[in-house]
């Protein structure tokens, strides 16, 4: 991978619901980190995460915002998004959250209006 390298950053936060599994890739020549978030249900065998979630820090900025997040499509509009943004949150701090699709912009208007989506 040019311009990008993995680190053994790897840790595990856990909610109601599920286990979230947090990696990180930095990127050097933008001064960047990609944080990895995939939560997995605590009482499925499913062979992939329930929501994914990618974070951006860039020091520069002063603020991380969330870069991307999808949530299975047999699972969307449960709180899942919701409940994984908010762990993350508590684990790191507050996101920036903004939309780039009609999705994203319908999940962020309700994540800014009162923080639940």
């Amino acid at each position: 991978m040019t311009g990008k390298s993995a680190t053994t950053n790897c840790s595990t936060l856990t909610t109601e619901r599920f286990d979230i599994f947090r990696t990180e890739v930095e990127c050097r020549g933008t001064q960047s980190t990609k944080i990895m978030y995939h939560a997995w249900f605590h009482s499925e065998d499913v062979a992939k995460p329930a929501c994914v979630v990618t974070i951006s820090d860039v020091p520069a900025l002063g603020y991380r915002f969330v870069e991307w997040i999808s949530t299975d499509e047999q699972h969307r509009r449960k709180g899942i998004a919701t409940e994984v943004l908010k762990a993350i949150e508590a684990s790191i701090g507050e996101l920036c959250v903004d939309g780039a699709t009609d999705e994203g912009d319908a999940f962020c208007d309700a994540w800014h209006r009162d923080g639940d989506a």
